[in-house]
């Protein structure tokens, strides 16, 4: 039980320090990897999940859907 209590506390030191050394250019790329990951998951990934056919206006081709002609 105090191997266990003796690991927690290493582990809360590490964690505090980890958040003190948090500075400006740490938080910038931080947000720049958030939002590369933001863009590549629903840019990329969800454009090649549904990767639907489309007619040179950009309307869904063969879906039960269509949208009215104005």
């Amino acid at each position: 039980m105090e191997k266990l209590i003796k690991k927690l506390q290493s582990l809360k030191e590490f964690i505090e320090i980890n958040i003190i050394t948090l500075n400006k250019t740490n938080i910038a790329w931080i947000i720049f990897g958030l939002f590369v990951i933001y863009v590549f998951t629903t840019k990329v990934l969800l454009n090649d999940l549904y990767d639907v056919a489309r007619d040179e206006d950009g309307n869904i081709i063969g879906s039960s859907y269509q949208a009215p002609n104005n």
